[in-house]
């Protein structure tokens, strides 16, 4: 009587798990990211980190704005925009492995989200590991002006 009992627990249990991985949607691999920047942000020092799977092409998109605010310290900012540069890096033991940059522009005639620089691209590299451990460095020339953005990172 036990041993039957045992057999359609585990047949009952067997069939959930079953039923459950044929209703889970499988989604592309999409991870968003979002900052707020004077000069520079280390995903691995913030902890976002994003999934991505082995030898599929890596790209990523999203839209920056300049939100008016300057850095303490004072100076000038005499410029039009400038460059952000979205780098994609796995960490791993000893040196982290690096798969390239994507550039995008910020105009400081942008103010917030609705009027951002919208960029895209694709990593050079593609990624050649299967983790969760990929992470952005997303940096920028001039430190006096804040600049904030998000979008996705895309297999």
């Amino acid at each position: 009587m036990k041993a039957k009992i045992k057999t359609r627990l585990v047949a009952s249990v067997f069939l959930i798990f079953a039923l459950f991985m044929s209703v889970t949607p499988t989604l592309a691999a999409s991870s968003y990211y979002d900052f707020q920047i004077y000069k520079s942000v280390n995903g691995k020092e913030t902890g976002k980190f994003h999934s991505l799977t082995a030898n599929k092409t890596a790209s990523i998109s999203g839209k920056a704005w300049y939100n008016h605010s300057k850095d303490k310290s004072g100076g000038q900012v005499n410029i039009a925009g400038e460059t952000v540069k979205y780098c994609l890096k796995r960490d791993r033991f000893g040196f982290d492995k690096d798969y390239g940059c994507v550039d995008g522009y910020v105009s400081f005639k942008t103010t917030n989200y609705n009027n951002g620089n919208n960029f895209s691209g694709t990593f050079k590299d593609v990624p050649d590991e299967k983790s969760d451990k990929y992470y952005l460095v997303i940096t920028k020339g001039n430190g006096l002006v804040y600049v904030q953005g998000e979008g996705n990172v895309k297999q």
